[in-house]
């Protein structure tokens, strides 16, 4: 099992963002989020899942990534 760590940047293909949930099966990377006033929260996620046999896919970070928020 890859040592993943919740908000550690990590670039999955084309995607570059942040691990934002970690199972023994999948990991779920957000690209992308914003503020809306619609939602429980205020806030909306983009996340892909990627599952366990993809993750010799994922590139981890050197550098400090920033996901850009959208308003």
């Amino acid at each position: 099992m890859q040592n993943f760590t919740l908000g550690q940047i990590v670039s999955y293909k084309h995607h570059t963002g942040y691990i934002n949930f970690i199972d023994r099966e999948y990991i779920t990377l957000c690209i992308k989020q914003y503020h809306n006033s619609y939602t429980k929260n205020n806030l909306t996620q983009v996340l892909l899942v990627i599952h366990k046999p993809l993750w010799s896919l994922i590139h981890f970070s050197t550098e400090n990534a920033e996901i850009v928020e959208n308003y």
